[in-house]
């Protein structure tokens, strides 16, 4: 009951999200338990209370989580990577899938700068994430001291940044915590170090990494979806036509991917993005 109570002066003093809580209901479990226990050897009728309090409980869990599409992680025997990658009604814009990538195909040495993305969890190579409540988004505080965009390019270098992970839709989601409060000036500065210097090479529901390039090769530069973002007013409509505006096909795939799993009937959409990827690569 201590450990709870001192969590919880902690927790209560901080940001009050239920989700910075939930490992403190393990510790307050054993108090209750504990107590379920002493009670029950006083009582007779105790135990079976207890157990029919526990069923309901349970019942109550599961009704929850079913419909937040943990059947199909249960009953229809989808892999925990499967389950993962995809956005889950309780479970948005999920970087599992990136990081999982970050894990399998970067070099150790490796280092990412989270952009628009505060959930690091399962990531194996050195990254530097935020909490949107309480923390400034890091990229925010490089444009403040960065001049142009030569000095951008040498402070992520300075502090050993090779890799840029960004989640475009999380970023939308979380517009109200105004993450990218950068000025029109700024905005300048991190489109010029875009241009030369951001290679696309991984992307997975509506997040993408990108290489940190010494320069970016013709051609290979990556469109500044962020600047089109900016220019829509932060929106999932204007997310979908910066990729249609810039060709990006296997973008509008993934989008419209992520559409069908929600029900949505894109078919129609989907085969003609494949059709003009499968054009763009002839």
């Amino acid at each position: 009951l201590l450990l709870f109570g001192a969590g919880y002066a902690f927790w209560y003093m901080g940001t009050t999200a239920y989700r910075y809580i939930l490992q403190l209901s393990a510790v307050l479990a054993l108090c209750l338990g504990w107590a379920a226990c002493r009670v029950s050897e006083r009582s007779k009728t105790a135990a079976p209370l207890f157990a029919v309090m526990f069923a309901v409980n349970l019942g109550a869990v599961l009704n929850l989580a079913f419909p937040l599409g943990l059947a199909s992680y249960f009953a229809k025997g989808a892999s925990r990577d499967e389950f993962l990658s995809v956005s889950q009604a309780s479970y948005p814009n999920p970087p599992y899938a990136a990081i999982k990538w970050c894990n399998e195909n970067l070099p150790k040495e490796a280092k990412a700068l989270f952009i628009g993305e505060s959930r690091p969890f399962r990531m194996k190579r050195d990254a530097l994430s935020y909490s949107i409540e309480i923390n400034a988004q890091p990229l925010m505080a490089y444009l403040r001291k960065a001049g142009t965009p030569d000095e951008l390019y040498e402070a992520l270098r300075a502090d050993k940044f090779t890799h840029l992970l960004i989640n475009y839709r999380e970023a939308i989601r979380n517009v109200p915590y105004r993450e990218f409060d950068w000025t029109a000036a700024e905005r300048g500065v991190f489109d010029g170090f875009w241009r030369r210097h951001a290679v696309l090479e991984y992307l997975k529901e509506g997040v993408y990494v990108y290489r940190i390039a010494d320069e970016a090769p013709a051609g290979k530069g990556a469109p500044n979806i962020l600047e089109g973002l900016e220019k829509a007013g932060w929106t999932y409509q204007g997310l979908l036509k910066t990729f249609v505006d810039n060709g990006m096909w296997a973008s509008c795939i993934d989008e419209y991917g992520t559409y069908a799993r929600y029900g949505y009937d894109v078919g129609r959409q989907i085969e003609h993005y494949k059709a003009l990827l499968a054009g763009a690569g002839k």
